[in-house]
């Protein structure tokens, strides 16, 4: 990788995975400028992931989809922006588990999300599920 500084060749000095959200944090360091900087590489949803929306139509896997969803069901706490990015990982978590297929059905991840945010705020998942299809 090149230095985020100076464009300098970069080694990697420490790796972890985080397999909960299937990501690797990378601690580097520049070989040129000695500067250390920290990486996360992670699946890139929108090119490796398709939702099948039903009828042979099928759109990319967004994220910020996902996610804008349940900061809207968590519209009612004071925290909803800070506790949806915990969620939207569990949430992406569980349904990579449950399927194995580049293509999930739009269906499967309202149940999976449905189920995530019952258990974390029942309001929220009451909110969520009277705008998609849960059951």
């Amino acid at each position: 990788m090149v230095c985020y500084y100076c464009d300098g060749i970069t080694a990697v000095t420490n790796s972890r995975k985080k397999i909960r959200l299937k990501q690797i944090w990378r601690r580097r360091q520049c070989k040129k400028c000695l500067r250390t900087f920290t990486t996360v590489e992670q699946i890139d949803f929108e090119k490796a992931l398709s939702v099948d929306k039903g009828m042979g139509h099928s759109e990319p896997f967004l994220r910020h989809k996902l996610c804008s969803s349940i900061i809207y069901s968590l519209g009612h706490r004071k925290n909803a922006v800070y506790e949806a990015g915990p969620l939207t990982d569990t949430i992406i978590s569980k349904i990579l588990s449950q399927n194995h297929s580049a293509l999930i059905d739009s269906k499967q991840i309202s149940q999976i999300t449905g189920l995530v945010l019952k258990r974390f705020d029942r309001t929220a998942a009451v909110h969520y599920s009277a705008y998609h299809s849960v059951n």
